[in-house]
């Protein structure tokens, strides 16, 4: 029985992290490339520096995908769960309208955080 349950939770969290890895990478790259949508809200904000200001989140998104594969420490979920409550403000703040599909972030972190063994390094198939 506890054979399943403990695949149960590889599956979820393995789902949960393939996912973040996916949203990361796919903010990542258009930031990274610094498009007019991902400027548009910062230069709204009136934060300075939009372009290379992108730029950095973009770097750091896709360092946060890599992290999700590469390691397994609690602060990649806790960043990977709470960055995305910054952009959530940002466009709180500038347009009015909270855009809650950016709670799925930390809940995802969660999962991931709690069905995975965060202790243990990734294990070869060899």
């Amino acid at each position: 029985m506890n054979n399943h349950l403990d695949k149960l939770r590889n599956v979820a969290g393995g789902l949960a992290a393939a996912y973040l890895v996916y949203m990361y990478i796919a903010h990542g790259v258009p930031a990274l490339f610094s498009s007019p949508g991902m400027t548009g809200l910062i230069q709204q904000a009136g934060l300075p520096f939009a372009e290379i200001l992108i730029r950095i989140v973009g770097v750091l998104d896709i360092a946060a995908a890599a992290a999700i594969v590469v390691y397994r420490k609690w602060w990649v979920s806790l960043y990977t769960g709470i960055w995305p409550l910054v952009p959530m403000t940002i466009t709180a703040v500038v347009t009015g309208q909270i855009d809650w599909t950016y709670l799925q972030f930390p809940l995802l972190a969660a999962i991931m955080y709690v069905c995975l063994d965060w202790k243990a390094p990734i294990k070869s198939s060899h």
